[in-house]
């Protein structure tokens, strides 16, 4: 069993311990992620209190930084971390007119004896300054505006340590947040610009710290032609430009490229939301603790929404991922959205709940009646229903690549899987039921390989089986579904296609509303009761079949009138079966 999210709030304790030093080195791992892969969550009541908590992950540190937390604000912590990473410091953020105290707990914690204000007094006032000034030495990097912040922060570092800059709008967050701990890491100046026209005090400190290249993050609708064209003027060329098509896409282009071209950890990334309303403050608070840790940061499309390139990102890298954090509370990112992210990574597997298990057995094992149990990913392996009461429900065309099993219970529902029958006691089966009633069997796809076993079967001994297979599509098999003596089935809205016998019935089944296509036979009817009306046929090479023997059970002729037919049909000469009508000579 994986850990519950709702006590994935780990400790700072836990944190310090464990992140301080950018985790641990860990070898490559398999295609799959290790079987206890969770996010931690790093937040707090809020921006301020979430800023504090990554920073007393962090850890020691002689030096911190503090920029403004409020709204519309985000430039300059954003372009802070160039020299948080130059101070090995963290970011902290607070209110314009005092430090929250939390932050002031973080700072005291951290042991640091200097203190960098970036940005103006509007953003941090004078009378915090000077509340700090009692216990730290304090120095403010400031501008006129937040361009003439950014170039401040850019001449701080003096002579830049490469020839390559970050650049990205100053007028709205989200494709400039992933590079906050490239900056860091990288020691790598960020500077901001307007959508098409790059301040002249921005350039001149790039210029004066040997900056002779940038890289973008963002499309031209953040970042303009123009400015391009500005930049190549002044001698400073644009090597790459990371635009996606959102704010997601973008932070995953920049993590993939971090990952290859910066040395960045392959085995954990850490993620932030792109909500419009958090304004990126947790990205903002967490980037230099990400930086520190060598890893990519994700920013999500939205609190609820992840964005497929992320999706993808974490997918693709399944197989060495072994950990993440996570900035903020559910507000900022929900705990749904959590548990999307873990099951992008882990591939496969089984949930209750915000609970996640390796396999959907380890769930059903743990599930009591009532619980639903949701299978994601491909290729499951098979499992076994022994608790009466329980909804074994699959996520986006989840599957499994064994056989099912209901023994024993009662009350089961089964659906929204694509499964793969396999050997059960003898015989091949995609769902099995011995001694099992009220069973619910919908929304399933059961495909075989050559023609190879049922779709569904029940014991050809048991007791008695009931079950309702609405909905289900049943292809390649031996029989669809196969109704021993002890079943009391109902067959409803299926569709069963190129099966040697779709429908098999050795007992009395209603069998209704049914598509059946290329089948070699469609309907056999193997006991009198069965009620077979308003199905459809495509060609089959026998429709229905009866082999009771008994002319008196089935009406063929009227079932012709019962149900729909693409072709002409007729009954045998020896009325055991309906089949296509022969052409006329």
């Amino acid at each position: 069993m994986r850990t519950p999210m709702n006590i994935r709030r780990v400790g700072l304790a836990t944190l310090a311990t464990s992140l301080v030093l950018g985790g641990s080195v860990v070898t490559a791992g398999s295609a799959s992620a290790e079987a206890d892969f969770d996010f931690q969550r790093v937040s707090g009541e809020n921006r301020y209190d979430t800023s504090a908590k990554a920073a007393e992950a962090f850890g020691a540190a002689n030096t911190v930084i503090i920029a403004s937390g409020e709204r519309g604000r985000y430039p300059d912590a954003l372009a802070a971390n160039y020299v948080a990473g130059l101070e090995n410091a963290p970011v902290l953020l607070t209110r314009q007119d005092e430090t929250p105290a939390e932050v002031k707990q973080a700072i005291k914690d951290s042991g640091a004896r200097n203190i960098i204000i970036v940005g103006g007094e509007s953003a941090v006032s004078a009378a915090q300054e000077q509340a700090l000034s009692q216990d730290y030495s304090v120095k403010r990097l400031a501008g006129d505006d937040r361009w003439g912040t950014a170039a401040a922060i850019i001449a701080e570092g003096g002579d830049a340590q490469g020839d390559t800059a970050l650049l990205a709008t100053g007028m709205n967050f989200p494709d400039a947040l992933g590079g906050g701990p490239v900056a860091f890491a990288e020691k790598m100046p960020l500077a901001i610009t307007k959508v098409d026209d790059m301040p002249d005090n921005v350039v001149d400190e790039l210029k004066a710290a040997g900056i002779t290249k940038v890289l973008v993050l963002g499309g031209e609708s953040a970042v303009s032609k123009a400015v391009e064209t500005e930049l190549k003027d002044k001698g400073i060329t644009v090597e790459k430009r990371f635009a996606g098509t959102d704010r997601a896409e973008t932070s995953a282009m920049l993590a993939r490229h971090a990952i290859a071209n910066f040395g960045f950890k392959n085995t954990a990334v850490n993620v932030a939301s792109g909500y419009v309303k958090g304004d990126g403050a947790d990205a903002l608070g967490g980037a230099a603790l990400t930086g520190k840790q060598e890893r990519a940061l994700l920013i999500t499309k939205s609190e609820d929404t992840a964005g497929a390139a992320i999706l993808k990102f974490l997918g693709d890298f399944a197989g060495t991922l072994t950990e993440g954090l996570i900035f903020g509370g559910t507000s900022a990112l929900t705990q749904s959205l959590e548990l999307q992210l873990e099951k992008a990574v882990l591939g496969s597997g089984a949930q209750i709940g915000n609970v996640l298990y390796d396999t959907p057995q380890e769930a059903i094992d743990a599930a009591k009646a009532g619980d639903t149990v949701t299978v994601f990913g491909q290729d499951n392996p098979g499992f076994t229903v022994k608790t009466a009461g329980l909804t074994v429900k699959g996520e986006n065309g989840a599957s499994v690549k064994e056989a099912i099993q209901v023994l024993g219970v009662d009350d089961v529902t089964i659906s929204g899987l694509t499964i793969t029958p396999s050997n059960v006691g003898g015989q091949v089966a995609g769902i099995y039921l011995d001694n099992a009633e009220d069973i619910t069997i919908t929304g399933n796809t059961v495909l075989g390989t050559a023609n190879a076993g049922a779709g569904v079967i029940n014991t050809s001994g048991g007791e008695a089986e009931t079950a309702t297979i609405r909905n289900n599509t049943f292809r390649d098999l031996l029989q669809g579904v196969f109704a021993n003596p002890s079943a009391t089935y109902v067959i409803d809205d299926n569709v069963f296609r190129n099966n040697t016998a779709a429908s098999a019935n050795d007992t009395a089944s209603t069998i209704t509303d049914n598509r059946f296509i290329n089948n070699d036979e469609g309907i056999g009817l193997g006991a009198a009761g069965s009620t077979v009306t308003g199905n459809s046929f495509g060609d089959n090479e026998v429709y229905v079949k009866d082999y009771t023997s008994d002319p008196a059970n089935y009406d063929l002729q009227n079932m012709i009138t019962e149900n729909d037919f693409d072709n002409e049909v007729t009954v045998t000469e020896d009325g055991s079966a309906i089949v296509d009508k022969p052409a006329a000579q």
